[in-house]
């Protein structure tokens, strides 16, 4: 366990060497008083190279030998969604803390079972939703306290780019893998609606499938005591990926592509205003920080995400995936 203040240099392992952990590795090499100590794949051979590349100080090609390290102190779990539980409960066992890429669970049953496990263990866990922490997600949640554009109506946010090339075994199309949009991409304009509005009174979502039988894209409506929002993800074409918010006096706009922009701008009856945020690195840096912040005080949630907000998060999805028939076999 982490005393507090007690730890300057936070070294970190990473389990799961795809494109994501790439971009998070880089970004690791860009904060201060952090190491990457050591990287597991099941390919010897693409340990090694990832470690040279990012300046690893050990590789693995076992997962396990990775969470056996003691040196490690927090460990970035970045398999394919159904390897989520698997991993993150060894490694809270290990007693490492975790940050488990999103979602942190395929459903609600996972998610609790890995919280019950990290404060049984007393380690830190939280999932990486890179956007909470994101520094125009932060300045949009600050804004809005002050009520700019009056009371919120309406929120349209998605996310989509095109993957019709991929073939059906591709990890976004592969149901053994938990493919489909919803829980790849979905999640994030959820996650918005969730974080500006809470949790809906009421649920509407319509899918449309891909040849292998996956989920392809999705529409969804929350309905809220004073507002609605309009979601929508797919895999069959890019949209502008904006995110706009109505109120009764105005409409603020996160600009493209919304999850990880730099700007948003407010538009009232005075014109528009532009702000500029802009991010460290890829943008995982922030995340980062976050977690390393945490460890130093000893905490084992991080305030801003809190295994509550992935919860109620995971239980929005589920319900998703319940109405348009988007249910994996394994679960």
């Amino acid at each position: 366990m982490y005393q507090k203040n007690t730890i300057k240099t936070i070294r970190w392992g990473i389990i799961g060497l795809g494109a994501i952990a790439n971009d998070f590795a880089s970004d690791l090499n860009r904060v201060s008083n952090t190491v990457i100590q050591g990287v597991a794949s099941r390919s010897s051979t693409k340990a090694k190279d990832f470690a040279k590349k990012h300046k690893a100080q050990k590789f693995y090609d076992s997962y396990v030998d990775l969470l056996a390290d003691e040196s490690i102190d927090v460990v970035y779990i970045a398999t394919p969604h159904h390897l989520h539980l698997e991993w993150t409960l060894k490694a809270i066992k290990a007693k490492k803390a975790v940050l488990c890429e999103k979602p942190l669970g395929l459903n609600a049953l996972q998610v609790r079972q890995m919280m019950n496990a990290a404060k049984s263990e007393k380690v830190f866990l939280m999932e990486a939703l890179w956007t909470r922490f994101n520094p125009t997600m932060e300045a949009v949640l600050k804004q809005l306290k002050s009520n700019p554009i009056g009371k919120l109506r309406l929120l349209k946010a998605d996310f989509c780019f095109h993957a019709l090339d991929q073939s059906t075994e591709h990890r976004i199309f592969n149901l053994e893998l938990a493919g489909g949009s919803i829980l790849d991409i979905g999640i994030y304009p959820v996650f918005l609606a969730y974080i500006l509005f809470g949790k809906p009174q009421e649920i509407k979502a319509y899918s449309q499938f891909h040849q292998g039988g996956s989920e392809l894209q999705t529409s969804v409506l929350l309905n809220y005591q004073d507002c609605q929002a309009q979601l929508f993800s797919s895999f069959a074409f890019r949209s502008e990926m904006k995110a706009q918010l109505y109120g009764e006096k105005g409409q603020l706009c996160i600009d493209a592509d919304w999850f990880q922009s730099d700007s948003y701008r407010l538009l009232t009856q005075e014109g528009e205003q532009v702000y500029n945020h802009p991010k460290k690195g890829i943008g995982f840096c922030h995340e980062i920080e976050a977690v390393n912040t945490a460890l130093r005080k000893g905490k084992t949630e991080e305030a801003r995400w809190t295994l509550q907000n992935s919860l109620e998060l995971i239980e929005l999805l589920d319900e998703i995936r319940k109405q348009v028939g988007a249910i994996y076999d394994f679960e």
